[in-house]
């Protein structure tokens, strides 16, 4: 049987946020010191306070948190940085304006202890950067089916869409199989998401909502404007999340693993049309999309059906012709 030093690593990639990290590590502790617990902050490159409120937390507690600072690599980066540094069984990323919820922290760990499957997926909170209140609830499972517990992944696969405040990986399958995600670039959460996946055979999933997602904040990677700012880094990963499914393909994957990465890497697609539509019209992006739409019918036909949004079923529907009416849809809702 393997023995590990820890039960959970938690690895908080953190650059420039002296002013939230200090939340987001105290709520690791909010109800006690696990001594099973290693949490990881690795420190960017920051050039503010970060580095100093993480060592705050090593010199108080330093059986439970670890800084490793260096050059900025971007948030890829720090998470392989975790990946290779990580002592316990099992593996997860929380942003370091996130946090946890202190309770249910302590019941997933509880859970952790009991279970030995190589993915676990919770539900997490989306919360406003505002108010600190909740605003959404959302489960890995996509069609309110009553699968709680442990399952073989294959079985329960098309149920879910697992998403990056999500899931817990077991270390091993991370280390061992050298999952390495793209540095130096934005929004390569679905990389980490799906390049494990062809090694999960055991998933247990449970309501706990554990991760506590900040919503709102200026300057997020999420926004509009930083989307249309940082297009080509969204295009780079999904082309690298279509290389990856073109290795799947040449590896002869299960259908289900196969099924779940195709329906996963359809939400980025849509995520592209909708910057392509943040755009003013007239700006060449009609064009871009329909490209894109084609190389996707013609190679990946299977991620172009997997679609769930309705905006860009709609405009495949009317031939793009929507597209002007769409893009004032989305400039009205910027506003």
């Amino acid at each position: 049987m393997e023995e590990f030093e820890k039960i959970l690593t938690v690895v908080v990639p953190a650059y420039n946020i002296q002013d939230f990290l200090p939340h987001c590590l105290e709520s690791f502790i909010g109800a006690g010191v696990p001594r099973d617990l290693e949490v990881i902050v690795v420190n960017d490159g920051s050039t503010d306070g970060t580095e100093a409120a993480a060592l705050r937390f090593e010199k108080r507690f330093p059986d439970c948190f670890r800084v490793i600072s260096k050059e900025n690599g971007g948030h890829g980066s720090g998470i392989n940085t975790g990946i290779k540094h990580a002592r316990g069984k099992y593996f997860k990323v929380v942003d370091g304006d996130d946090w946890v919820e202190p309770q249910h922290f302590i019941r997933y760990l509880k859970l952790l202890r009991t279970v030995d499957a190589d993915m676990i997926a919770a539900d997490f909170c989306c919360v406003s950067a505002e108010t600190l209140e909740t605003t959404e609830r959302r489960s890995p499972i996509i069609d309110n089916s009553s699968i709680e517990g442990c399952h073989r992944f294959d079985k329960v696969s098309d149920h879910l869409l697992v998403r990056m405040h999500s899931v817990t990986f077991r270390t091993s399958i991370l280390q061992e199989h050298n999952i390495v995600i793209d540095e130096n670039r934005f929004y390569v959460d679905m990389e980490y998401i799906l390049y494990p996946i062809p090694y999960v055979e055991t998933v247990c999933l449970t309501d706990a909502p554990v991760y506590m997602y900040r919503l709102g904040l200026g300057g997020q990677s999420v926004s509009l404007t930083s989307l249309r700012k940082n297009i080509r880094n969204h295009l780079d990963v999904l082309s690298s999340l279509l290389a990856f499914l073109d290795r799947l393909y040449a590896e002869g994957a299960s259908p289900a693993v196969l099924r779940y990465v195709e329906r996963c890497i359809a939400e980025p697609v849509a995520m592209q049309h909708q910057i392509y539509l943040s755009f003013p019209f007239g700006s060449g992006m009609r064009q871009k999309m329909m490209e894109l739409d084609a190389m996707l019918l013609e190679k990946y036909p299977n991620v172009y059906h997997a679609n769930t949004n309705a905006a860009v079923r709609w405009l495949r529907r009317s031939r793009y012709l929507l597209f002007p009416l769409a893009t004032c849809a989305v400039w009205m809702l910027k506003k």
